[in-house]
């Protein structure tokens, strides 16, 4: 017999996937010949089973239907039904809650009595005296039964306690599992997120990339049209990013986060080791491709820069490094990364100079990029220009204006003009024996 409700008076309802799985679990321990009532909104109707012949038990073979078993006490509009009601709201938004807690890779599992004393001062699950309720935990074993039943994302593992001696449950998320939301991105997320991808992960680590994945598929879209038409085009020569040793990065950026000392295995510039150096992370700092770490170094006053492509090994240490007194990452930024190179003794690096440039006409896009915020830029009358800024001394500033070739000179200050002076020198020496 075909068993039909009337859908002007039916409406569905948003059910938990655990809430569905012991609805059915109560179905199938249901005896032939009982009447199962079915609610909808305002409106319950009885819907008898058809009765099995004597002696005869009807075949259910691939004719599995199932009808919700609800009782009296759950009809719509009777005090009973309204704490039925607020039960099933109370059971979603706990079951929501325990599903943002599950850790995700590679964070370890948590088990159900951790999870349960997270989620009790939020779903009435402690006692009076703050203690858990016995019977909150055993409904939070439950869900992480049930939903790990239902959701194949979610890994479920059994193991004894080694503090109780029971047998007890973990829960995580799998490896390779999409990003739990309930709503999808709107258009300033995915923007935020593509650009994000193509211009600022370059300081990220490996696992950090891997937990942003997720994000930055889903920015992307289905067909990823939109992010291929963002593209950083470096003003330099693109160089290959130098090779980082995963269990390195991962180490490096701990104690960072945690400001703890390690202790390095570090290979120099010339090919030289140094082993078991012990350091205190200060800072990361991205340079084009380069990543460097500033760290001060035992029974060292001044921090020191380690390229961190070069470190070998890093390992924890119970060595507490000190910080050294009133360091400031700016100011020392500001002295350059680079080992000095000017030997005048009143030269120092990060120190604001005055420069002047006679600039080319073909070069007025200066105008428009400014130096400084107090740039000044004149048009002289053979068209060329006059620039005048205030910038710190640095190498890179050195670099720059080698750079430009006949297209700028360094009017002033004299010190930084003599520098390049020597520079073209040893150039012009260096190509006249080709």
């Amino acid at each position: 017999m075909t068993r039909k409700l009337d859908e002007r008076t039916t409406t569905r309802t948003p059910r938990s996937a655990a809430h569905l799985v012991d609805d059915l679990g109560a179905l199938r321990r249901r005896p032939q010949g009982s009447t199962a009532r079915v609610q909808s909104a305002g409106h319950s109707k009885s819907i008898p089973n058809a009765p099995s012949s004597p002696g005869k038990r009807m075949s259910t073979a691939g004719t599995n239907k199932l009808t919700p078993k609800v009782t009296k006490s759950q009809r719509i509009g009777t005090s009973s039904g309204s704490k039925i009601k607020e039960s099933a709201i109370a059971r979603i938004s706990r079951q929501w809650h325990l599903l943002q807690l599950i850790p995700t890779y590679p964070a370890p599992p948590i088990k159900t009595s951790d999870l349960a004393e997270r989620l009790a001062p939020h779903h009435n699950g402690t006692l009076r005296n703050g203690d858990l309720a016995d019977r909150f935990l055993r409904m939070v074993q439950h869900d992480v039964r049930k939903l790990g039943a239902a959701i194949p994302e979610i890994d479920v593992s059994a193991e004894i306690d080694s503090g109780t001696g029971y047998l007890t449950n973990k829960i995580s998320w799998k490896r390779d599992a999409p990003r739990l939301t309930l709503r999808g991105m709107n258009w300033d997320e995915q923007i935020a997120f593509g650009v994000l991808e193509k211009t600022g992960v370059e300081l990220l680590p490996r696992t950090s990339m891997k937990a942003l994945k997720p994000y930055f598929d889903e920015a992307r879209g289905p067909n990823n049209s939109w992010a291929k038409k963002i593209v950083v085009e470096p003003e330099t020569l693109r160089f290959e990013r130098p090779q980082i040793k995963p269990t390195v990065e991962s180490v490096v950026y701990s104690a960072l986060h945690q400001d703890v000392s390690i202790k390095i295995d570090y290979k120099g510039s010339s090919g030289s080791e140094h082993r078991g150096l012990c350091i205190r992370p200060l800072a990361l700092v991205r340079q084009n491709v380069r990543t460097y770490l500033i760290a001060n170094e035992e029974h060292k006053q001044t921090p020191r820069t380690f390229a961190l492509h070069r470190i070998l090994r890093a390992t924890e240490t119970f060595v507490d490094v000190p910080r050294p007194a009133n360091f400031n990452l700016d100011k020392y930024l500001a002295q350059g990364i680079a080992h000095p190179v000017f030997k005048e003794e009143t030269v120092r690096y990060g120190d604001d100079i005055h420069l002047r440039l006679w600039v080319h006409s073909d070069t007025a896009w200066l105008r428009e990029t400014p130096l400084s915020r107090d740039q000044e830029f004149m048009e002289l009358p053979d068209h060329h220009f006059d620039l005048r800024a205030t910038v710190p001394l640095s190498e890179p500033l050195v670099r720059w204006l080698l750079s430009m070739a006949y297209h700028v000179k360094v009017l002033a200050p004299e010190f930084l003009a003599q520098r390049i002076r020597d520079d073209a020198a040893r150039m012009r020496k260096l190509y006249a024996t080709l």
